[in-house]
């Protein structure tokens, strides 16, 4: 009985799910080489032609802003070796006679980091049809659906939450049926051994089933660590974090820290450039030497946070150190701090989340795994479909006769 009834469970609950993981698996395995794919797509956006020293943050932020007086900048991703551009991203500046923030129809501004000329512009996770806006699409898809406000964030957390169990239930129906205790006529594991092979030379619908089987034996550690870290991902702050905060104590970063200021506020004196200098004095001398990941405004508390990192490539194999400090725009003295190296097992457990969903904790393998687990997760959720779509057919094809001769009657 209780195996009847996990086989429903796993059939419905895979039936339910099976859409939501067939393009989270599809697009993850793309977005699993985003940076190359979006590189390819728009050179004009990330390769800078000009050759000589980088002009300093304050001023990549001013030729932007002289660009364009609609908008101003709120954060910058300095260029991550030579011939690549910088990324500023900007918010609406507030209109001093309507009140109104300006229309603007772009929130990335991609500039080169030597003449400070700006090379390109987009929406991040608009649906455009051309090459600079494919890749944040489709990112944006894998997360949240493009839903309104939270509600695809939610929807694939708990599509997540589901796919963690069924991960359970789908090994325990892969587990030989049990046998009387005083049946010794084959042992456990080789009555196991086949649900771990495919039949090649069998029929259509059993090879489609081995594959469903086989495929989920085989990398089933694996795909649970997915299914865990999409939680992480969808649902940090209403599941993920209380259930970490359980075992551990759990830093908040440096701008869940602070106290939102309402008044209005002139504009920071401090600067890019000097922020950095700033955040560099608070963390230990090692990680001075870091290069920054991130510079983010944040008005509402009159603060820059930086992000310090080991290591800003995309394949650098187990590299996690970071350090975010949070500094006073018009001071900059040290408001908070969060460090990869000084924080708690629970900080570094949680850290771990995003690079092992994206596989960049392993470097370049790691990434290819990922890819190809994502197409893992579409082939499990199409042949699972498969497998309830012939077993209903077969049920309604043997029903018809037994139909056909009480109607004759």
């Amino acid at each position: 009985m209780m195996r009847f009834l996990l086989i429903r469970l796993h059939r419905y609950v895979g039936l339910g799910i099976a859409g939501f993981l067939a393009l989270s698996g599809l697009t993850g395995s793309i977005i699993a080489f985003q940076p190359e794919l979006d590189a390819w797509l728009n050179p004009g956006l990330f390769h800078a032609e000009t050759v000589g020293t980088p002009l300093s943050l304050d001023r990549l932020a001013a030729a932007v802003e002289s660009d364009d007086k609609r908008v101003s900048a709120s954060l910058i991703v300095p260029a991550k070796e030579p011939g690549g551009t910088a990324l500023v991203t900007v918010e609406p500046r507030v209109d001093a006679t309507t009140r109104q923030p300006f229309q603007a129809d772009y929130n990335q501004v991609f500039i080169d980091p030597v003449s400070g000329s700006v090379q390109g512009k987009r929406m991040y996770g608009a649906l455009r049809a051309d090459t600079a806006h494919l890749m944040p699409f489709v990112v944006v898809l894998h997360y949240s659906l493009h839903a309104p406000g939270r509600w695809g964030d939610l929807a694939l957390g708990i599509v997540a939450i589901a796919w963690l169990l069924d991960c359970f239930v789908g090994l325990y129906l892969t587990l030989p049926a049990r046998r009387p205790r005083n049946d010794r006529s084959k042992p456990w594991w080789p009555r196991w051994q086949p649900a771990w092979r495919v039949k090649w030379c069998a029929s259509r619908w059993r090879i489609n089933f081995d594959l469903h089987r086989a495929g989920g034996l085989w990398l089933w550690g694996l795909l649970l660590v997915l299914a865990l870290t999409s939680i992480a991902m969808n649902l940090s702050r209403e599941v993920f974090i209380p259930a970490v905060k359980l075992f551990g104590l759990v830093t908040p970063s440096p701008l869940d820290s602070l106290a939102r200021i309402e008044s209005t506020l002139p504009a920071p004196v401090l600067g890019w450039n000097a922020s950095i200098d700033a955040a560099r004095r608070h963390v230990p001398e090692a990680a001075r030497r870091w290069p920054v990941k991130t510079v983010y405004l944040a008005s509402e508390f009159n603060a820059y946070e930086v992000t310090l990192v080991e290591q800003v490539e995309h394949d650098s194999v187990g590299r996690l150190g970071t350090e975010r400090v949070a500094v006073d725009a018009g001071t900059g003295a040290r408001l908070a701090s969060k460090s990869y190296d000084r924080g708690t097992a629970a900080d570094k457990f949680l850290y771990w989340q995003y690079p092992m969903h994206s596989g960049q904790i392993a470097g370049l393998p790691g990434r290819i795994l990922i890819c190809i687990l994502g197409l893992t997760v579409f082939g499990l959720s199409v042949t699972g479909v498969v497998i309830w779509w012939s077993k209903r057919r077969a049920r309604r094809s043997r029903m018809a006769p037994v139909c056909c001769t009480q109607a004759a009657h």
